[in-house]
């Protein structure tokens, strides 16, 4: 027998709408039926209860080694009606981040030895109705000690010029001709510059690096990105003959030291390099040496944070002594004197500003000087390391420091670290016993405390990447 019952279409359709209406009565006119989920995050908001289905650090959900400094990335995904989640250290009781917003994210630095060890992080998931659920992830953190050599490139150059900046991805370095681009791990892509680069420069504003170079009259330009890419060049016709020393920039000022191509006197002049960076006019320039036959130097300068340009300078006087400054000039070019010493056995050649503070380096009696000043010019402390201090660069309230061994010793350079108090954090003596000392080309330091030091070393270039 056939048990199938036969519905007329009139009927079923009268059936239908009658559950329509039955369905719109138990649930309340607008609401929705079924999961409900966030449109922009995919995340399911319409339960009270909270989950915290996964937590990573760096992307990974095991424990995961982390043997240099870098920031770690935590991330938690979550489920349900969620007001934050709150990330935290464990080991210190830390609370790292509370975020409220997909994805739900914290950062950690892991920058020194001090933070040596197991580490555990919980991220703890808060709902709007207060239901909680939390879970952890470790990390054994393994950081070199402070100083440590991270890798040495003994490089068969030997430039008349050569210099370096440290970049996000690395470094920049050029070598007369020669523009490298080197990663963190020491690998580095060679490109030809289409002049003779005699001084570098990072450009913060544009995140661009500039070498510069000079050539019968001309002023030669080169915009190179952070990976090394030669952008653009431009030339300026400036009728100097000079030999670059060094430069820094400052949003649209370029101020550069370089000495005269027929006395050899130090210069100082400042350009304009326009809205794009790439148009350079001069503004003004300063020449300390121009009056009388005394030796003048001028060493590496610096921007501080007002605008203002610090230089220092030193004058061999002859039978009247000798004169030490740290010059600075203001935008229109006017000078002043910060500090000032007639000490005989001084003579200074580098200066850093470090949140405000002034650091100068050079040699005094024959051994390597650091001084610490405030921003008027007193001396709030002062130490001796090696036979010069011939580099210098902020570093995160500080400065990190060269010293050449002039007279082999048993080392040939020290590098180290000097605390915003004027205390040594760190020092590392390198010895080659092959070669007897080191010039220090260039040293410059990044965000996460790595140095850059790029010295003349034998006959060719060593390049070294240092351990903060």
């Amino acid at each position: 027998m056939n048990n199938t019952s036969i519905i007329s279409p009139t009927l079923f359709f009268a059936l239908a709408a009658s559950m329509a209406v039955a369905v719109a009565g138990c649930a309340g006119e607008g609401e929705f039926i079924g999961e409900e989920t966030s449109e922009e995050t995919g995340e399911d908001t319409g339960s009270e209860d909270v989950s915290l289905i996964s937590l990573t650090i760096n992307g990974s959900s095991e424990r995961v080694v982390i043997d240099e400094a870098m920031v770690v990335s935590l991330q938690a995904e979550v489920s349900g009606a969620v007001e934050r989640v709150d990330f935290f250290d464990l080991e210190d009781g830390t609370l790292l981040a509370s975020d409220m917003e997909s994805p739900y994210e914290a950062f950690w630095i892991a920058d020194g030895e001090d933070d040596n060890g197991l580490r555990t992080f919980e991220a703890v998931v808060v709902g709007v109705e207060g239901s909680e659920d939390s879970g952890t992830v470790r990390a054994e953190i393994e950081l070199p000690g402070a100083g440590d050599p991270r890798w040495t490139l003994d490089l068969p150059l030997l430039p008349k010029h050569s210099g370096l900046v440290t970049v996000p991805s690395g470094a920049i370095m050029f070598a007369d001709e020669m523009l490298g681009a080197v990663d963190t791990d020491g690998g580095i892509t060679w490109e030809v510059l289409p002049f003779e680069g005699q001084a570098i420069a990072f450009d913060g504003s544009s995140g661009e690096v500039l070498v510069m170079g000079a050539d019968d009259g001309d002023l030669n330009f080169a915009g190179v990105s952070s990976s090394g890419e030669l952008r653009w060049t431009s030339t300026l016709d400036a009728g100097w003959t000079v030999d670059l020393e060094g430069m820094v920039i400052r949003g649209r000022r370029m101020a550069v030291v370089a000495t005269w191509g027929g006395n050899g006197n130090p210069v100082l002049f400042v350009i304009d390099r326009g809205d794009n960076g790439q148009v350079f006019e001069p503004l003004w320039f300063s020449d300390p040496g121009e009056n009388g036959d005394e030796e003048t130097t001028l060493g590496n300068i610096v921007f501080r944070e007002d605008g203002s340009l610090l230089v220092p300078l030193f004058q061999d006087l002859g039978a009247d002594g000798v004169s030490n400054k740290l010059l600075a000039y203001d935008e229109a070019g006017g000078m002043s004197t910060v500090y000032e010493s007639t000490d005989l056995g001084l003579r200074l050649s580098t200066v850093a500003v470090a949140d405000g503070q002034v650091f100068l380096g050079g040699e005094e009696d024959g051994k390597g000087v650091l001084m610490r000043l405030d921003a008027d010019g007193e001396v709030l402390s002062s130490a001796t390391v090696g036979d010069e201090v011939s580099g210098l660069r902020a570093d995160r309230g500080g400065v990190v420091f060269a010293a050449p061994i002039i007279q082999p010793i048993g080392a040939d350079l020290f590098a180290g670290r000097v605390d915003d108090l004027g205390e040594l954090d760190w020092v590392n003596a390198f010895v080659d016993n092959e070669i007897e000392g080191e010039v220090v080309s260039a040293i410059d330091v990044n965000d996460l405390g790595y140095t850059y030091l790029l010295t003349l070393a034998g006959e060719g270039l060593r390049l070294r990447s240092i351990h903060p």
